[in-house]
């Protein structure tokens, strides 16, 4: 009797052994394709934080902070935008390219985040929490709103650091107490509030619940440690901080004011469909701190360690996200780094709750079902990925540098400090908008939309000349210039042609109007030309040309690339080449179509030469 009874539990054990190899084996390669599928979207987005302008908080890190070396940094404050580790190692960053090159600006940003995240999905993968692991990275890299504040050049991607680090020494404590790991953790706090002063409150938190479910001594040692620590490290500006502390309020009053501020942080950086491929209802959000808070007394056959570890992180997001509305004031963005632990815990208690009922199907469905939903979902978000910088101070001076002459004066209307870092040091900024150097072309008026009532009104001076536009992601910028009482252009026909000086001459407000032929444009000889510029009538102009340059008996095409449109205005990037004379041929023009051209100017690459 008992012979048959051992093979049958022998034939059991067999089938389970083979369930469980069958689940890692599918774990394993589902846990795969959502990280391959996660990788040309994160590719995407750390390209154009490599390659876009910096904005007005990270100009100020590194105008105010990085670039005048490390004793200032860590020595003066000033307004609280300091994150002063960040700002320290950046100080201490060969300049490379320069410090407002984005990449070397941002440099420590993409290192930072990117090892919080490996290092918790690291963790996930050594417990064989595959799947675990790769939604987590899923959360953490498709995440416009997440990357798009991690990767600036500030300290935020230290905080993201400190609490991946934090969240992993919790759980090996909660495992196995040790002194080595509780100071560990005081350390990452002490130096994760160096950045943002803010974190030594989540930190204080999480000792304050370790010691209530440990009651060890040597946690208050190194909690006193932590605070200690991040003490010491602020003393060479205390009294700025202390100042800045009382007069939070006054800049950041009432920013965390109410539970929406909890909903908004929460939906911001993890709970919308740009990040989940789904949408949750308000009532989801707006009770996942309950569930955090209840989830631990749930599910009891998971280890006492994962009980412990889960219920403190989600109990000091709970309690962070109370204390920022006690205070009101902090902004949204400073919690931000909650989303770590956050992820881990909703993945967490999820893992226990799915893994806990025994279901190897349940658990196969589910393994199946998440790589499809998300490799979908990470192949839509690449698909229509689409990024524009905070702020296009970069693009703005670079627009600037290859269109107008070196000695050009360029009034600012807003921020001027900020367009300096990008433009050669030939232009000259000022603030104050001056009608007769403006009216007679000298100088070029630069706008940011909302910074003023009303847009500079051209027809004061000149009965036609467009702005450009160059958009940032919030509001539009917009150069507006005259033309110059000088055109530097000689001469102009279509074919044969010849036609009328209008065009080329500022005083004269008639258009020219004419077939949609080949047109040849003669500048005046002997100088470099850095571009042209047509203002369009009403007749308008065929959207894509080709445009060839003669230089001598040589002709060459320009790359489409140098040619742009801005509305009614055509603007040629001339590459600050010798040249005599310009032809422009359209392509593919409409039946009936015409040409209709109201002024026509260069710009020498010095006007010095006119």
């Amino acid at each position: 009797m008992l012979i048959p009874m051992m093979n049958h539990i022998r034939r059991w054990d067999r089938l389970t052994d083979r369930k469980i190899r069958v689940l890692t084996v599918v774990q394993l390669i589902a846990s795969i394709l959502i990280v391959l599928s996660i990788l040309p979207y994160t590719a995407q987005f750390t390209r154009s934080m490599s390659t876009t302008s910096l904005w007005v908080d990270e100009l100020n890190s590194v105008l105010d902070f990085s670039s005048r070396g490390p004793i200032a940094t860590i020595s003066s404050y000033r307004q609280p935008n300091n994150h002063i580790l960040f700002n320290l190692v950046n100080a201490l960053t060969p300049d490379g390219p320069g410090r407002y090159d984005p990449f070397r600006a941002r440099i420590w940003s993409f290192i930072f985040y990117f090892a919080a995240i490996i290092l918790v999905a690291a963790e996930f993968v050594r417990r064989r929490l595959y799947i675990e692991g790769a939604v987590f990275v899923q959360f953490t890299f498709v995440n416009f709103s997440l990357l798009d504040l991690m990767l600036q050049a500030r300290g935020y991607s230290i905080l993201a650091l400190a609490v991946a680090i934090s969240s992993i020494l919790v759980v090996k404590y909660c495992e196995k107490p040790s002194r080595n790991k509780i100071f560990a953790l005081a350390g990452v706090t002490a130096l994760g509030a160096w950045s943002v002063p803010s974190y030594l409150l989540f930190g204080g938190i999480l000792f304050g619940l370790l010691l209530i479910r440990f009651m060890r001594w040597e946690i208050v040692l190194a909690g006193a440690a932590a605070a200690a620590g991040a003490l010491i490290l602020y003393l060479p500006i205390m009294p700025d901080l202390v100042y800045f502390l009382n007069n939070y309020g006054h800049h950041f009053s009432f920013s965390f004011a109410t539970t929406e501020s909890v909903t908004g942080s929460l939906r911001r950086y993890l709970l919308n469909r740009q990040t989940l491929g789904i949408e949750p209802g308000e009532w989801f959000v707006f009770l996942l701190p309950v569930v955090l808070a209840c989830a631990p007394f749930f599910v009891r056959k998971s280890p006492q360690f994962v009980r412990s570890s889960l219920g403190i992180l989600g109990a000091s997001v709970v309690l962070f996200l109370a204390a920022c509305l006690a205070l009101k004031t902090p902004p949204i963005r400073t919690t931000s780094f909650l989303l770590i632990p956050l992820a881990i815990c909703l993945l967490g208690h999820f893992s226990r709750i799915i893994r806990a009922s025994g279901s190897f199907f349940l658990l196969l469905v589910i393994v199946v079902a998440l790589p499809v939903h998300f490799v979908n979902h990470s192949r839509e978000q690449t698909a229509t990925y689409q990024f524009l910088p905070l702020e296009n101070w970069m693009r703005i001076a670079k627009f600037i540098e290859r269109t107008f002459p070196d000695d050009s004066e360029i009034a600012v209307s807003f921020r001027k400090k900020l367009l300096r870092p990008y433009l050669a040091a030939e232009f000259r900024l000022t603030k104050n908008l001056d009608d007769e150097r403006f009216a007679d072309g000298d100088q070029i008026f630069l706008e940011t939309e909302g910074e003023k009532a009303d847009q500079l009104d051209i027809s004061r001076f000149i009965q036609k000349s467009p702005p450009i536009k160059i958009p940032s992601r919030d509001a539009y910028n917009y150069v507006y210039v005259c033309p110059p009482l000088t055109p530097m252009v000689s001469g102009a026909r279509v074919a044969e042609e010849e036609l009328p000086v209008t065009i080329y001459d500022r005083d004269c407000r008639t258009a020219w109007e004419g077939a949609p032929e080949s047109i040849q444009f003669d500048l005046v000889p002997g100088l470099e030309y850095r571009s042209l510029w047509l203002i369009l009538g009403s007749g308008g102009i065929p959207v894509r040309w080709d445009v060839f340059i003669s230089r001598g008996d040589v002709e060459a095409r320009l790359p489409k690339s140098n040619v742009h449109r801005h509305g009614d205005l055509l603007v040629v990037e001339l590459g600050d080449l010798r040249i005599d004379g310009i032809r422009m041929v359209p392509t593919v023009p409409r039946s009936g179509q015409t040409i209709s051209i109201a002024e026509l100017w260069a710009y020498p690459v010095c006007r010095k030469q006119d």
